[in-house]
């Protein structure tokens, strides 16, 4: 019986060690830090990600999120275009770009509200790096270049244009793995592929 049990702590430890071993994400790793810190319990913090079912579920759900990133895409045309027709209301592309952060603000504090998005601890903020403050910062440049260059360019040249700067600054990000992002070392696919995407910004922004 001492052997049996043995073999049953034995299997019990393993499983621990297995679920201590998955992955945790690094917003929940951030809280549990700053809960330690202050003397508060993390333990439950630390519980592991679900795991993705094996098999062919992996493959649909990129897939998925293939079409959203898709989507997505079709809104930036979009944008560009309300933008632009609200500078020429209100002859500013800052304004412009101010109503449209401030329209998107109440949009996402009214799905919050409906979704009931539970508020985490604020406080966790603080260990967070502090270029990670300058997303709001760097969407705002974005929105007010994308306003100054739809009507001189048109909507599908700025896509293109922009689509070739965030793949360009892509590949060198995840070359070197800045900001957090896992190492994905340059490809000759990755190349020939930026080398075709310049070439097709090329020809759609001949005059």
């Amino acid at each position: 019986m001492d052997a049996v049990g043995e073999r049953r702590g034995d299997t019990s430890d393993s499983n621990k060690v297995r679920k201590l071993s998955r992955p945790v994400s690094d917003g929940r790793l951030v809280q549990s830090v700053y809960r330690l810190r202050s003397g508060m319990p993390a333990s439950h913090d630390l519980q592991p990600e679900p795991e993705l079912p094996p098999g062919n579920g992996t493959s649909e759900m990129h897939w998925t999120y293939v079409v959203i990133g898709l989507l997505s895409g079709v809104v930036l045309p979009l944008q560009a275009a309300v933008n632009a027709q609200l500078r020429q209301v209100l002859a500013s592309a800052v304004l412009a770009a101010l109503v449209s952060f401030l329209v998107g603000t109440v949009a996402l504090l009214g799905y919050a509200a409906m979704t009931r998005t539970v508020l985490t601890d604020w406080r966790a903020a603080a260990l967070a790096p502090w270029w990670a403050w300058l997303g709001g910062l760097l969407g705002a440049i974005y929105v007010v270049t994308a306003i100054l260059v739809t009507p001189r360019l048109g909507a599908a040249a700025l896509v293109a244009v922009t689509v070739t700067g965030q793949l360009v600054a892509a590949l060198v990000m995840d070359h070197f793995g800045w900001l957090g992002l896992p190492l994905q070392p340059l490809s000759s696919a990755r190349i020939v592929g930026a080398v075709l995407l310049m070439a097709g910004v090329f020809l759609m922004t001949r005059p």
